[in-house]
């Protein structure tokens, strides 16, 4: 009998290897719900030829639900992918002519002096003002790049003993270090895969579609296309939320704050706190 040690094994985040089984068997009990026949038949040429048992039918369904929902997972990977890039290329679009210099002429002379401050002028103000700010900081991102210079030369210091000075390279490294440092977010990480898993799952619903043309009608679309909806949501939100002034900025203050809550305390705070 072979024992095997879990405390050496290293954690391999199994959960989210584990989370390919809903994809791969919401496909396999959709296509057999959907066509019985073809189902029944599989089985009963699984039982004949391979001398199978019903017991031995299960490991077989999780190992193909295991493998089918992997590649449901990288085919969400490339749907979020090609998703996030026609976002890309909208919003440089947007930027292109409604943050034009003849845009922001025409608005001026619209507005008229005084300006005027009806709703109308509000969003066409609003529109013009967020496709030419870009990514320019406002006064807010300014003080979050602020608290994260902070925290990364801290963190560089304790943890790796770079200081500031080699740190701050003759063509100013410090983008870098900001890029580097710090530790994944687990809510982000555990919304980012739930949010895949979700869009494997929707994608599932419509692969299912061609094997089971029964379950071509609007109800089992409809939930498709709602998990599809839902998967493609966390992506998108996490795109346009590192996009905006200052959002990107404040994922990596998350996360190398996450990283410093493991370092022991400095002697020299435990000094300054035993003499207040």
């Amino acid at each position: 009998m072979i024992n095997v040690d879990l405390s050496k094994v290293p954690s391999l985040k199994i959960t989210v290897y584990l989370l390919a089984l809903f994809p791969g068997l919401f496909l396999l009990v959709s296509i057999a719900l959907g066509n019985p026949k073809a189902a029944e038949s599989m089985v009963s040429g699984l039982e004949n030829n391979f001398s199978l048992k019903q017991r031995d039918l299960l490991p077989l369904l999780l190992g193909a639900g295991f493998a089918f929902g992997h590649a449901l997972i990288l085919l969400s990977w490339w749907v979020e992918s090609i998703v996030i890039l026609g976002y890309r290329c909208l919003w440089k679009i947007y930027r292109k002519i409604v943050g034009s210099q003849r845009v922001y002429v025409w608005f001026s002379k619209f507005q008229g002096v005084p300006p005027r401050r009806n709703l109308l002028t509000r969003l066409l103000g609003k529109f013009i003002f967020t496709a030419r700010i870009g990514d320019h900081y406002l006064a807010d991102s300014r003080a979050v790049r602020a608290c994260l210079g902070v925290a990364t030369e801290t963190l560089l210091k304790r943890r790796y003993g770079i200081g500031s000075t080699q740190a701050n390279g003759p063509n100013g490294e410090w983008q870098v270090w900001y890029s580097v440092v710090g530790k994944p977010l687990k809510h982000l990480v555990a919304g980012m895969n739930a949010g895949r898993t979700t869009l494997a799952c929707g994608l599932a619903g419509f692969v299912a579609v061609a094997f089971a043309p029964r379950l071509n009608n609007r109800y089992f679309l409809t939930m498709s296309f709602v998990f599809t909806l839902g998967g493609l949501w966390t992506p998108l939100w996490y795109f346009i939320r590192t996009k905006s002034p200052g959002g990107l900025d404040w994922f990596r203050l998350r996360s190398v704050i996450e990283e410093l809550r493991e370092l022991p305390p400095n002697r020299g705070d435990e000094e300054d706190q035993n003499a207040a």
